[in-house]
């Protein structure tokens, strides 16, 4: 996995594969790294994902349904495959 930390903002660029962590078999997808009414699509088990930025405890993911989709889950969500 690579990872590179922005000193600035505490951002942190990483790339990493993973697969969802929870015992509801799914997490929601956020537009915002907070929770709230932000909420816009959702991960299942054993869908695969890409996080890309690691913000606050909360990561910034690519994945994949008919096309390439992005949002935040937060990170103790998050299992690395």
């Amino acid at each position: 996995a690579f990872t590179q930390n922005n000193k600035i903002d505490s951002t942190v660029y990483v790339s990493i594969f993973g697969i969802i962590k929870d015992k509801d078999g799914f997490v929601n997808v956020r537009s915002e790294p907070k929770i709230g009414n932000n909420v816009i699509d959702s991960i299942f088990k054993n869908e695969v994902f890409r996080c890309i930025v690691l913000k606050r405890n909360w990561y910034y993911i690519e994945y994949w349904k008919k096309d390439v989709k992005k949002g935040y889950i937060y990170k103790s969500r998050v299992k690395d495959i």
